[in-house]
């Protein structure tokens, strides 16, 4: 099960390259959309894991803090628990798609009052990784985002100033204030084939395909997918950026 069928397609290679990401941890932001659930051993009114076969374990509403290529941490009730080594799911869910992925608990801790646990993840195959590394990939880009040099941003625009951030896989965010008074005029974001553009007069985004896009990449329904990989970007953006910037993407 993909979140997206026409962007973000990674072949065996680049999922192979992802495995260089495994070991690093990405803070996700609150507002990310996609909602996790992590179903762990279920146990009885004492406390005792119930392992009858066929039994379903307990679901508990998942805060995911941070992921990795092969992991993730996660904030739950206080009355969650469970062992370091015991299996468990974390599923992955945006709208009516889910995504559900064996795991194994790494580190769980309680306080009085949440409990954090940390999984490592068990894909059973290439599509499923896959399909976790679309949802890994909008926070890698979101929290990447760095400012250029002010001195080496041309100018090139009448009385607006443009500054800019460079994030990872070439992505690259502008952001245009009037100069009267430093106020967002407009923004242009690159994200692999596509040119992303908003206005504050403007009701949506303004999405293209930049030159020598493949032809897969210029359809309605891949500009779709763009729109909602900016939507996931978007809540991941650090908060060293300015809030101002933040607060105008976010409207989107």
């Amino acid at each position: 099960m993909l979140f997206f069928k026409r962007i973000l397609n990674f072949s065996p290679e680049a999922v192979a390259a992802g495995e260089k990401r495994r070991n690093k941890r990405y803070a996700v932001g609150q507002a990310f959309p996609v909602k996790a659930v992590l179903t762990l051993t279920g146990r009885d009114g004492e406390g005792v894991k119930i392992n009858t076969p066929g039994q379903a374990g307990q679901d508990w509403g998942a805060w995911m803090l941070n992921l990795s290529g092969n992991g993730a941490s996660m904030q739950l009730h206080p009355a969650a628990v469970t062992d370091r080594g015991d299996v468990c799911t974390m599923s992955l869910t945006f709208g009516k798609s889910t995504l559900a992925i064996r795991a194994r608990v790494a580190h769980f801790r309680a306080t009085t009052k949440f409990t954090l646990c940390g999984v490592s993840l068990e894909f059973p195959d290439a599509e499923t990784q896959k399909a976790y590394l679309q949802v890994l990939e909008p926070v890698i880009l979101g929290t990447s985002f760095k400012p250029t040099d002010s001195k080496q941003v041309k100018q090139d625009t009448p009385d607006l100033l443009k500054e800019q951030y460079l994030g990872d896989s070439g992505a690259r965010l502008t952001i245009w204030r009037t100069a009267a008074d430093s106020s967002i005029a407009g923004f242009e974001l690159l994200v692999g084939y596509h040119s992303i553009t908003g206005t504050p007069d403007s009701d949506g985004l303004d999405i293209s395909a930049i030159d020598g896009a493949p032809p897969a990449e210029t359809t309605a329904a891949a500009r779709e997918e763009v729109t909602r990989l900016v939507r996931w970007i978007v809540p991941n953006l650090p908060k060293s950026m300015p809030s101002d910037v933040r607060k105008f993407l976010a409207r989107y």
